[in-house]
């Protein structure tokens, strides 16, 4: 999915990418270079750490980055989890399979409400 998503990005015009295989990984990307972050795009099933859990410390009192824009992958249908997601305040969602167009509208929605920089977290 991250090579994919990264093609999908760079057909976007979109070229500085950071990945991560894990949402563990992702926070550690996003310690590390938080505020070059422009946004994280961010599966929701993922092993070791889920999108959930990734986004449930994110946004916790003790992140340095609680409104880091988030962008939401998935193929969820449970409201519950999507009404969580949307408590924890992401800033859009893209639903499975991946559309570019939509995945171009949504990133262009999310990054509206903060000013771009350089890098995209996927």
């Amino acid at each position: 999915m991250r090579a994919f998503l990264k093609r999908l990005l760079g057909s976007l015009g979109i070229e500085n990418v950071l990945t991560a295989e894990n949402g563990w990984k992702g926070l550690k990307a996003v310690a590390k270079w938080g505020r070059e972050i422009d946004i994280v795009i961010l599966d929701m099933h993922m092993p070791v750490l889920d999108g959930l859990g990734f986004l449930t410390r994110l946004r916790s009192k003790n992140s340095p980055y609680p409104e880091l824009p988030v962008l939401i992958l998935t193929g969820e249908h449970d409201e519950s989890v999507v009404r969580e997601c949307v408590d924890l305040g992401v800033h859009g969602f893209v639903v499975k399979p991946i559309d570019i167009d939509t995945l171009g509208a949504r990133l262009k929605a999310a990054l509206k409400r903060k000013s771009p920089r350089s890098r995209v977290n996927a």
